[in-house]
């Protein structure tokens, strides 16, 4: 692995997830052992007033998140 430099992401860059990588890394776990999740996607109110919202206007904003699909937290 000599001569291998990594570079730098940016946020919202596509980090590229091959087979072999997949195949080394252990299921993430919910706390109550459940290893599948449902994508789902939470919405934020941001006020005109919140610091640095550029337009001064209410803003709706998305974030994904993934729920549990036996207890339904999010992960």
């Amino acid at each position: 692995m000599k001569n291998i430099k990594a570079r730098p992401f940016m946020p919202g860059d596509q980090i590229p997830i091959t087979q072999e990588m997949l195949d080394g890394a252990a299921p993430k776990k919910c706390e109550c052992g459940c290893d599948l999740f449902i994508p789902a996607i939470r919405v934020y109110t941001i006020s005109p007033f919140a610091p640095g919202n550029p337009v001064g206007k209410e803003l709706t904003a998305q974030q994904p998140v993934l729920v549990c699909m036996e207890c339904k937290k999010v992960l």
